[in-house]
């Protein structure tokens, strides 16, 4: 029976799968679509056709369109599933002999046995035989070239959709960390609030989204600004907003000193030497919302450290993922220490 090797980042945004010797084959959106009926509910798309149906509505109601993931951990694991298992009959078309399917699987720091478990049972259920659950920031640390092997300290911050990973790690092991259980959704919901509490505007989650990427800056006085569709929220009627980057400084700006805070934590609680290798080699952000305008310098004066980010921080831990399943020996060392 042939063997198949896969790696998998279940994510609160998008799911992506590697696959061993043919690259990366897939990244959708971690949505399942279902449908209402007397019978009970069933699974209509996953994925981008789940994504396409978020605003459809089909003769026996409204189709919802339903994250199964949230926070970086699974909160349907029937849902999560079906989704998973469409996804690798996505990579994986069925034959005449049924392969065996190993995966790595990135999962969020620190999470309790139940919810590895959830994770496990998922990828079994989904047809996977063999699972090995690694923490996406070590992956990412991978991912980002750093030396994880190295007797020097290395911290990496990952801020995901879903919740934020951050890590100190050395001589191929987690030296500490902590997730923080808020990411990239949470801000974009902060923006939705500050708007609604300062120009009663109703905007989408989507809407949410585009204003933090086009405009989001952790400079206090920045003008940029973008023009938006909403609704009032007194009157309900539509109608178009320019919010600057100042507009929605307090919500963004909340978030990411949460993280500072919690980095400042992590660090109390190293060993002298070991922070004293992170404040000499800086810290390292990976991940969507590491992007954002002003990031480095912002959390240089809140923790006087320099600060590194990355041109490909949105799937460094799916890339740290597939190196470690090309590299059995680097695997090894991990699987030993983590």
């Amino acid at each position: 029976m042939a063997t198949i090797m896969l790696a998998i980042k279940m994510g609160s945004s998008s799911t992506t799968i590697y696959k061993q010797n043919e690259g990366f084959l897939l990244k959708e959106p971690s949505l399942v679509a279902i449908s209402g009926s007397p019978r009970g509910k069933e699974v209509v798309a996953v994925g981008l056709e789940a994504k396409r149906l978020q605003s459809k509505v089909n003769e026996d109601g409204v189709i919802s369109v339903v994250a199964p993931v949230y926070e970086g951990v699974l909160t349907n694991t029937e849902l999560a599933t079906a989704m998973l298992k469409t996804f690798i009959d996505k990579v994986c078309p069925k034959k005449l002999f049924k392969p065996n399917l190993r995966a790595i699987v990135c999962v969020p720091l620190g999470i309790t046995i139940s919810e590895k478990l959830a994770f496990e049972q998922t990828c079994y259920h989904a047809g996977i035989s063999d699972v090995l659950l690694i923490p996406s920031i070590v992956c990412s640390a991978i991912g980002n070239g750093i030396e994880i092997g190295s007797n020097t300290a290395s911290m990496v911050v990952g801020i995901g959709a879903g919740c934020t990973d951050i890590a100190v790690v050395g001589d191929n092991a987690l030296i500490g960390g902590v997730n923080v259980g808020m990411g990239g959704s949470n801000i974009d919901k902060g923006i939705e609030q500050q708007l609604l509490a300062k120009f009663n505007f109703i905007i989408s989650d989507n809407t949410a989204e585009k204003i933090k990427k086009e405009i989001g800056s952790l400079y206090i006085n920045d003008s940029s600004e973008i023009t938006v569709s909403g609704q009032d929220s007194i009157t309900r009627e539509a109608k178009q907003l320019t919010i600057t980057a100042s507009d929605i400084y307090p919500a963004i700006e909340h978030y990411y000193s949460k993280i500072a805070e919690s980095i400042a934590s992590v660090l109390s609680s190293c060993a002298p030497d070991v922070a004293s290798d992170v404040a000499r080699c800086g810290i390292t952000f990976v991940g969507g919302d590491s992007k954002i305008m002003g990031l480095e310098k912002y959390f240089k004066t809140k923790l006087n450290i320099s600060i590194k980010t990355s041109d490909d921080a949105d799937d460094l831990d799916i890339m740290g993922a597939a190196e470690l399943l090309e590299d059995s020996d680097l695997l090894k060392k991990v699987l030993l220490n983590i």
